[in-house]
């Protein structure tokens, strides 16, 4: 058992030190807020306060964990193993920066509220971010430092048990859009004519004939190459359906569908399935439920994980209204633009709201990558895609951490634009197996 001195136990310094020992470290702890007792205690122990306490080590608190509402904040950097790190402190402890309030600030998103770095979505901008700003985006740090802490304790205290931890990986699927001509309606149908005449497009325009007399298969119904790679490499594996009416950004097709239906009852016998909440929904706060409830009678069981469609996630009203609908887990902490670890950890985490300045249930795991970031965004063509992906799997490795990628059913389509990148799917699945082994 470690204990850790604070005068004060604030919901942020509950919260922090949780997330580094219990969640990523795995280690059980308590907290004293008598120095006396503290001090006479024995086993491991943590001090974080501003005077130094002989016999512990000794973090120094830059006093956010001790605030409960929301601010601007003035971050100083110290640059620590070549990393900048937010929120330094006055030298006499371990670390030159406050480990606890860094990993705070960055696991609840606090820079995110109330921001005005946003896209014409609304989506926080990645490369506002202090991640992105100071280099770090690519790396969970919050990781690293929890290692290295626990490295600084096994030397003060070479006894204490500290449980290793292993790599993990859950492949991910997002269907947006299930079929790409199938199922569409006559409108859409003829829509679909008309638009690839309008642009000359005739590759679609045959396309669409043929899959619609049936001599060709949809492009987009990868739904038998998926479980024939999930078969193969035997990854726990997460699948997101967009059930929400039809919109501009919501083109699915209809929730009534028996294709679509047959779709996700293959896809649920490999794992759980979850709702892809529509851009509607996330941003009138209208239909959630609706779409939540139609995934449920399809299923005939409780949908308890989401992720949003075009990663709409603002905080904290998105988590909020999930929270309010019943789900207990979320797979949207991430970035459309840019690869790597937008909250800085690669370990699944308990949500803080900092409205309330409380902890929620809704426990929020974190994505590395996603295949249209690598191509549209990064413009990556497929033999740097897996290059990325390694590299980003490598991190996750180093730190026993939790490895996640969001593909779709089109991107394994091998159909025009996303020729080859079945390939990195493939590779990506193959890397990630032989880490966890």
């Amino acid at each position: 058992m470690l204990t850790i001195f604070v005068p004060e136990i604030t919901p942020r310094i509950e919260y922090s030190f949780n997330l580094i020992f219990h969640e990523i470290l795995k280690m059980d702890i308590r907290f004293e807020s008598n120095l006396e007792a503290f001090k006479s205690g024995s086993g491991a122990k943590i001090s974080y306060c501003a005077e130094l306490v002989e016999g512990a080590l000794n973090f120094i608190p830059s006093g956010l964990l001790n605030q409960s509402d929301i601010r601007d904040i003035e971050i100083e950097f110290e640059e620590h193993n070549g990393i900048q790190c937010p929120f330094r402190v006055d030298k006499g402890g371990m670390l030159p920066f406050d480990p606890f309030a860094a990993a705070f600030y960055l696991v609840t998103r606090y820079e995110e509220y109330g921001t005005l770095h946003t896209d014409q979505l609304g989506r926080f901008k990645a490369d506002e971010s202090i991640a992105f700003k100071k280099g770090f985006l690519e790396k969970p740090i919050v990781n690293v430092w929890a290692l290295e802490i626990a490295g600084l304790l096994k030397d003060q205290y070479p006894d204490i048990e500290i449980p290793m931890r292993e790599f993990h990986y859950i492949s991910t699927i997002d269907i947006d859009n299930a079929f790409a001509y199938v199922n569409k309606g006559v409108l859409r149908t003829l829509g679909g004519f008309a638009k690839s005449i309008l642009y000359l497009d005739f590759y679609r325009f045959f396309e669409r004939i043929g899959v619609l007399m049936g001599s060709r298969k949809d492009p987009y119904d990868s739904f038998d190459y998926i479980t024939q790679s999930l078969k193969k490499f035997k990854t726990e594996f997460k699948s997101f359906f967009l059930l929400g009416d039809y919109g501009a950004l919501d083109k699915n097709v209809p929730h009534t569908s028996k294709l679509l239906q047959d779709r996700i009852a293959l896809l649920h016998e490999f794992g759980e399935v979850g709702i892809h909440p529509s851009v509607n929904a996330a941003k009138s706060g209208e239909g959630l439920e609706k779409e939540k409830n139609r995934l449920e009678s399809i299923l005939g069981n409780p949908v308890k994980t989401s992720r949003q469609h075009y990663l709409m996630l603002a905080f904290p009203d998105t988590y909020k209204k999930l929270i309010a609908v019943g789900i207990k887990s979320d797979y949207s902490m991430g970035y459309p633009t840019r690869v790597g670890f937008r909250a800085s950890i690669c370990t699944p985490f308990s949500f803080f709201d900092l409205t309330s300045n409380s902890l929620s249930e809704l426990v929020v795991f974190p994505f590395a990558v996603m295949d249209v970031t690598l191509k549209n965004n990064l413009n990556q063509v497929p033999i740097q895609g897996i290059k990325t992906i390694i590299q980003l799997i490598e991190e996750v490795k180093s730190v026993g951490g939790t490895f996640i990628s969001i593909w779709h059913n089109e991107s394994l389509s091998e159909n025009l634009e996303w020729r080859g990148w079945a390939e990195v799917y493939e590779k990506m699945h193959a890397f990630a197996s032989r880490a966890v082994n």
